[in-house]
This record gives C-alpha cells, sequence and structure tokens, in this order.
C-alpha cells in the first residue's frame, strides 16, 4: 500500500488481523520424537492474498542441550504441509524461554484456512512444554498483508 502525503489512513487499511489464538495455559510436554500440535487459528482466507503468520510461544525444557524444532504448518495437526521452522536448543531447565516463528503464505483460492504450530524433538532425551499464562500468553497471528 502506497500512502502518499495528505492521504487519509483509513483502520480498515491498517486493522488488517484475520485471525488470532491466544492460549494462557501450559500445553501438554513432547513426548520422544513425536510432534505435537500446540495451536491452531483458522482464518477466511482471499484467492491471491498474502498472510503473515507470526507464532508468539515461551517454552520450557526439562533437558539442558536438547533441541528441539518449533514448526508452522498448513492444516490442522501435524498432516499439513510444513510453511517454516526455527530450531531451538534448552539452555535452562528452571527459567522459561521464548522463540518467535514467522512466515508468510498466499492464498490459491477462497476458502477457510488452518495454521498449526507444533513441537517435535530433534536431539536429546528431554521434554519440551509449551508455556502459557496470563501475563505471557503464547500467541499464533494471521495478519492479511497484502
Amino acid at each position: 500500500m502506497t500512502v502518499f502525503g495528505g492521504d487519509i489512513i483509513y483502520a480498515s487499511d491498517i486493522n488488517r488481523r484475520a485471525g488470532t489464538t491466544t492460549a494462557t495455559s501450559d500445553a501438554s510436554a513432547t513426548s520422544g520424537t513425536t510432534e505435537l500440535a500446540i495451536d491452531q487459528v483458522t482464518i477466511n482466507a482471499v484467492s491471491g492474498h498474502t498472510y503473515r503468520i507470526v507464532w508468539w510461544c515461551p517454552w520450557l525444557g526439562s533437558v539442558a542441550a536438547d533441541r528441539f524444532f518449533l514448526i508452522l504448518r498448513t492444516g490442522s495437526g501435524i498432516a499439513g504441509t510444513q510453511l517454516t521452522f526455527s530450531t531451538i536448543v534448552v539452555a535452562s531447565t528452571s527459567a522459561t524461554e521464548g522463540e518467535t516463528v514467522i512466515t508468510e503464505w498466499t492464498a490459491g483460492s477462497t476458502a477457510s484456512q488452518t495454521f498449526t504450530g507444533t513441537f517435535r524433538r530433534s536431539s536429546g532425551t528431554g521434554t519440551l512444554t509449551a508455556k502459557g499464562s496470563g501475563t505471557q500468553a503464547r500467541l499464533l497471528t494471521v495478519d492479511d498483508v497484502s
């Protein structure tokens, strides 16, 4: 969107949130190397529009130096197409850490679309728990950036 000097900017020009999920309680811990769906959000996608998906996830690991993938997928659960991922390494087993995973996706058709944030252990022996509270919520948001 180009804004020229003196142009009026309407709230609808910048308020383009398509969907959001806020989690204020802990999710289940991972088990082994099995991928676990943590958060999901469903939007009404418009063909040709590009959407930015942002997942802010506070987490706590049980074994230092373990590695986990935080994955963003299309679809519900762990079967959807992987859009992107981030690798995290547990530094402390007593302090909550956090990671932001961001990607963009363009709708091929006008339809309902679900996005899911998941965990999967890549190395180590411990578990990872997605944390959530009233003062440190997990957020999965989708914005129309077309």
